[in-house]
């Protein structure tokens, strides 16, 4: 997993790994480069969230 954050309040997670992976608490997601599964993120896919 790469992940970091940018002011005010933006993430990026990439999940690198081959299992999905929690999500972050987030208060909006913003573009994901694939269909998410809930609250886990699949395996090569990348969101931008708007934190807190």
């Amino acid at each position: 997993m790469v992940a970091f954050t940018r002011d005010p309040n933006f993430a990026c997670v990439v999940n690198l790994c081959d299992q999905p992976i929690a999500l972050p608490d987030h208060r909006h997601l913003l573009l994901a480069s694939g269909p998410l599964t809930g609250t886990l993120l699949p395996p090569d896919t990348t969101v931008w969230l708007r934190l807190g």
